[in-house]
């Protein structure tokens, strides 16, 4: 996790910064990368048992990076 941007080397900080904020920023980071929504899932998961030590409902990753990907989409084409 040590290459996932901070948010001074964005260029700005519209709140304080907490792990959750490196977590979404490193989601981000994979789409801009173009990987699957599988590696999206995948990378989730490690943060969940490795860093939380929770497990989400089932489902609910995919519906998370689901919007996220049509966030991104809707965004991009503006």
């Amino acid at each position: 996790m040590e290459n996932i941007a901070r948010s001074g080397e964005l260029g700005f900080r519209p709140l304080p910064e907490d792990e959750y904020d490196t977590y979404l920023q490193q989601v981000m980071r994979l789409i801009v990368e173009d990987v699957s929504p599988r590696q999206i899932s995948d990378y989730l998961s490690k943060v969940e048992s490795e860093y939380l030590m929770l497990s989400s409902p089932a489902g609910s990753k995919d519906a998370f990076i689901s919007a996220v990907f049509g966030l991104a989409k809707r965004t991009s084409t503006q």
